[in-house]
């Protein structure tokens, strides 16, 4: 009885053993479980917080103004006709932010700088029934744009993007007209023809094409046309809408 006792007893200790050894491997086994998931959300976390999709977009090509039709000059004891201004290719510099909002579609919100000197002005006056005519002029056409854009971007491959977009919003013009050349039959003179700002809106539409340089970086061409409503440059005359087409260089840096 005593070695049946005995052999009993070690049965029921080994047998408390391993249960116990299988709930605690058990228990690793969950630990590790649960520490193995939590690395793997964090690391998810990780890559979600360092791609964000948003995207610094810079630009710098050139611009070409549009010819400008003047309106409403204004003329002691005389009028002005067929008045236009013509203008020289000049600098075209933007920066935009974009925000995606949903797969290859985002916003962009977007300013920058047109800078065109004033190639010539043309038109004709008669002033006290002297007439003649415009024969040039020096001065300088300024834009600052504030926009928004709506982007779509199409796939092309693994390394190449062309983004479609367009957009709405306002833009500050200043118009400087000096040294304006005025000749009759009588001889020539020069004058300052005038000079204002104004706020006016502005769309614009256009496509960037761009190549992969790195995992979140890109370089590209961009083309854009933009227009305005007519602006009214103060009391000395009044345009009709400013045109642009524009071209150049775009760097893109996702973060």
């Amino acid at each position: 009885m005593n070695f049946i006792s005995t052999l009993g007893a070690a049965s029921a200790l080994g047998l408390v053993g391993t249960l116990a050894a299988a709930e605690t491997n058990s228990t690793l086994t969950n630990t590790q479980m649960t520490s193995a998931t939590a690395l793997i959300g964090l690391g998810a976390q990780d890559d979600a917080s360092a791609d964000s999709g948003m995207y610094l977009l810079l630009g710098v090509g050139a611009n070409m103004a549009q010819d400008t039709d003047v309106d409403d000059v204004f003329v002691t004891g005389g009028s002005v006709t067929s008045t236009s201004i013509s203008y020289n290719v000049g600098l075209d510099l933007n920066v935009g932010l974009g925000i995606p909002i949903m797969d290859q579609l985002s916003v962009e919100v977007m300013t920058g700088l047109a800078y065109n000197t004033i190639d010539t002005v043309s038109g004709n006056f008669d002033v006290l029934g002297i007439t003649g005519s415009f024969t040039a002029a020096d001065g300088e056409l300024i834009q600052v744009p504030i926009m928004a854009n709506l982007r779509y971007d199409f796939d092309l491959g693994d390394s190449m993007t062309l983004g479609l977009f367009g957009g709405a919003g306002v833009q500050y013009s200043d118009l400087n007209i000096s040294s304006l050349t005025a000749t009759t039959a009588f001889g020539s003179g020069t004058d300052d023809f005038g000079s204002g700002d104004d706020f006016n809106f502005r769309y614009q539409f256009g496509l960037n094409l761009a190549w992969d340089i790195s995992n979140n970086s890109a370089l590209g061409i961009y083309v854009r046309y933009s227009g305005t409503t007519g602006a009214d440059f103060g009391d000395d005359f009044s345009t009709g809408g400013l045109g642009n087409g524009s071209i150049g260089a775009s760097f893109s840096l996702e973060f």
